[in-house]
């Protein structure tokens, strides 16, 4: 607001004389100015005296006023957005601006103004309308789901922008099925139903819309059954609304599953008990179930059985029970047993083998077995045939054989012999050593020559052609060595008489032998 201030001047002039004169003045003058009269910054009244153009006194009487300085405040609300001019400049952000004006007398006027910038309002809503139906926002009527903006003025003039999230509330379709007994009704679409189908109705939902209700009806029957009950003698059934022990036709109205009235026709027949006798037979160790309890021993038993469909039946048992037999067999057998169950055992142990006697139990057979193991020896041998083995079986030619004793357990004893036969020849003259007489080939008998050894070289003398080991062979032996009295080529020692009637140092059985001179020497 502006407040201008109003100085009025008034100038009174009272008297006028010829040479003289007095003035009265009113001046008005703005705050912090000062006014010459004397330079004044108060207000009040002043007396000047000057000198008129004539030289006179001239008084002067001034009244001094002083006018305030103007000060104003006020506020202003803009929108976002807009400006506006405050002190020569447009402003648009809030706060608090001071503008210098002129009032009317000339004096300063000072407006304070409280600038403020309103914000645009948005606001968000969110609306349901039924399927089918619209709704203005966004300019237009919508009838789809989605995010819609409006742009209003507020009470302030500014914008104001609303963001409307609509929704499409669907139909509601539900369905029921309802059961009825024949003869009831229900309402559906409106009227009262008996019969079975599908009915519509249509209703308002929490949502405000539509709701449609599809009703399938079902007509129940009401159910007529009629049943044949066998009731044993002493028991007794609840039928006809009491407990029955008497045969007879009996009827029960009852709710059946789909909750209507069923009818059932009951004809109870009595039926009296039935007796039955039964031999059985166990082994001694099995039980059987008999009178309610496993029984393990001979006699009578009597059972209360119950049959499905039917009456207890008295079942009268006659029980015999068989006992198991055991026989024990101690044998001692070569590598391996076959029991009577065709079982095949080749290690000593006790063992027991379950047969089937005669009245069905176990026969029970313990076998104490030893089992024994045959021996098996493998030699190989050299010999001159014959040879002869230990099972005293003669062989001539070279082979593998097999030889069957019993050895120290009872069992056999298998030797199998790696045979070769070789004759030895040791003079090489195609005669076995075995055959010769003179196995040296020295034309002295190996009989003659013996067994000994003359001069221990390990070699017999009937083999060695240098007996005493002189240099000189037997054969050519002429007295210088071991004597040989006869001269017949055979030292004393060794000749046994042989007659060597040509004195050629060979005895006469042995004549015509040529010696043989294996190494080409010419020596025999």
């Amino acid at each position: 607001m502006l407040w201008l201030v109003l100085v009025c001047i008034q100038v009174t002039l009272f008297k006028f004389y010829l040479f003289y004169k007095k003035f009265y003045f009113y001046y008005g003058v703005c705050r912090k100015s000062h006014f010459s009269v004397g330079f004044q910054t108060s207000f009040g009244f002043f007396v000047d005296t000057l000198s008129s153009a004539i030289g006179c006194d001239s008084i002067i009487s001034t009244h001094l006023l002083i006018d305030s300085i103007a000060y104003t405040q006020d506020s202003i609300n803009l929108c976002y957005g807009d400006s506006i001019i405050i002190g020569g400049v447009y402003q648009s952000v809030p706060g608090l601006y001071i503008d210098t004006l002129s009032n009317i007398n000339g004096c300063d006027s000072v407006v304070s103004i409280q600038l403020y910038i309103d914000t645009i309002v948005t606001s968000s809503d969110s609306v349901s309308i039924c399927s089918g139906d619209s709704i203005l926002v966004g300019g237009l009527y919508q009838y789809s789901s989605g995010i819609y903006y409006d742009t209003l003025s507020t009470i302030n003039g500014c914008d104001s922008i609303v963001e409307t999230t609509l929704h499409i509330l669907p139909l509601s379709v539900y369905q029921d099925s309802i059961q009825i007994c024949n003869g009831d009704s229900i309402l559906l679409a409106g009227v009262y139903q008996t019969t079975s189908g599908l009915y519509l109705d249509t209703l308002t939902s929490v949502s405000g819309c539509d709701s449609i209700i599809e009703s399938y009806l079902t007509i129940n029957p009401i159910y007529y059954a009629s049943d044949t009950i066998e009731l044993c003698s002493g028991d007794s059934l609840f039928v006809g609304g009491a407990y029955q022990t008497t045969s007879g036709l009996y009827l029960d109205t009852l709710t059946s599953t789909s909750g209507c009235d069923s009818i059932i026709e009951s004809i109870v027949s009595i039926i009296n008990y039935v007796s039955h006798y039964d031999t059985l037979s166990i082994c001694a160790g099995d039980s059987i179930l008999l009178g309610g309890n496993y029984v393990y021993t001979s006699g009578n038993y009597v059972d209360t059985i119950s049959v499905t469909g039917s009456c207890d039946s008295i079942l009268n048992t006659n029980l015999t029970v068989y006992p198991v037999s055991t026989d024990t067999i101690t044998l001692t057998v070569c590598e391996e047993y076959i029991t009577s169950s065709n079982d095949t055992i080749i290690n000593s142990g006790v063992y027991y083998d379950t047969l089937s006697s005669v009245n069905g139990c176990d026969s029970i057979l313990v076998y104490d077995l030893t089992i024994n193991q045959q021996s098996v020896v493998a030699i190989s041998d050299t010999a001159c045939a014959p040879y002869t083995s230990p099972a005293g079986n003669i062989y001539t030619v070279s082979g593998f054989y097999t030889d069957t004793l019993v050895n120290s357990v009872g069992c056999d004893s298998l030797i199998i012999i790696d045979l070769t036969i070789y004759c030895n020849d040791i003079d090489g003259d195609g005669i076995p050593d075995i055959d010769d007489i003179d196995n040296d080939n020295d034309g002295i008998s190996d009989l003659d020559e013996g067994t000994g050894d003359t001069d221990g070289d390990g070699i017999p003398d009937y083999l060695d052609i240098d007996s005493d080991n002189d240099g000189i062979y037997d054969v050519d032996e002429s007295g210088n060595g071991d004597l040989d009295t006869n001269n017949d080529g055979v030292i004393d020692a060794n000749d046994n008489g042989f007659a060597d009637t040509n004195n050629n140092g060979m005895a006469d059985d042995a004549e015509g032998t040529v010696p043989l001179d294996s190494d080409g020497d010419g020596l025999a």
